[in-house]
């Protein structure tokens, strides 16, 4: 493009930038960054995100912090993108105070803003923080959005109201293998193995198991001291499944 002597504009860079975080090539995204500033994108609303997007997920997230400070619009994207980035940066607590400070700056939520919050209050089994989420969430009206309530499930789940997750999961209106294997790891996290074999059997009337539906299968047998039957899961894994064992 720069051989024709085109200049990349606010719609090209976003794209450049993902392909960068894509393939964690952080030299390569700093050297666009480089030349952003001296086009003036980068305070770019879209052009911002793409950057704080592609600083986290190379592991620079002081970097895409102050990416974006500098941008004076307020826009749920690029809050979006910093709640993310914390959270995909094992920085959980910054990103429930910053989606704090997204509700004071007048800004209404998404799903998106849902999911990585509720995640993050799961990640450290924050339960006050994450019932307070689901509290807003209703406010909000996303209580018939199922991929907040997978969250929420997951996250009363990994907090061990079990009870909560149970009647999230049973109010989805479509259940995807994410929503089986949260409430079937929340079984099995908290010494509820029957329930989770349980569901795992009906689930794969519905669909079709995954490696995390299996880790969660194994730590149920595993809790129920049944080591033939959990060898013969692992088996049927590798063997019905055609799923390899990773770590």
């Amino acid at each position: 493009m720069f051989e024709y002597g085109l200049v990349p504009d606010n719609f090209t860079v976003p794209f450049v930038l993902k392909a960068c975080s894509a393939l964690s090539a952080v030299e390569d995204g700093r050297k666009i960054h480089l030349q952003v500033m001296r086009t003036g994108w980068e305070r770019d609303v879209f052009v911002g995100a793409a950057l704080i997007d592609m600083h986290a997920k190379c592991g620079c997230v002081e970097n895409a912090r102050e990416i974006f400070d500098k941008i004076s619009v307020s826009d749920t994207v690029l809050w979006n993108s910093m709640l993310a980035a914390y959270s995909q940066n094992g920085k959980q607590d910054e990103s429930l105070a910053l989606c704090s400070k997204m509700v004071l700056a007048g800004l209404w939520p998404t799903e998106a803003t849902l999911v990585t919050v509720i995640s993050a209050s799961a990640d450290i089994a924050a339960l006050p923080q994450g019932r307070e989420l689901h509290g807003f969430a209703w406010r909000w009206r996303f209580e018939s959005n199922d991929k907040v309530k997978t969250s929420l499930l997951d996250m009363y789940a990994k907090c061990g109201s079990v009870k909560a997750a149970q009647n999230l999961f049973e109010q989805l209106r479509e259940k995807r293998v994410v929503s089986w294997n949260a409430m079937i790891t929340g079984y099995a996290m908290h010494g509820h193995s029957n329930e989770a074999l349980d569901l795992f059997e009906k689930m794969r009337k519905e669909a079709k198991p995954d490696h995390i539906t299996f880790a969660g299968v194994l730590s149920a047998w595993s809790h129920g001291g049944l080591l033939d039957k959990g060898w013969l899961f692992f088996e049927s894994m590798v063997r019905d499944y055609h799923i390899e064992p990773t770590i």
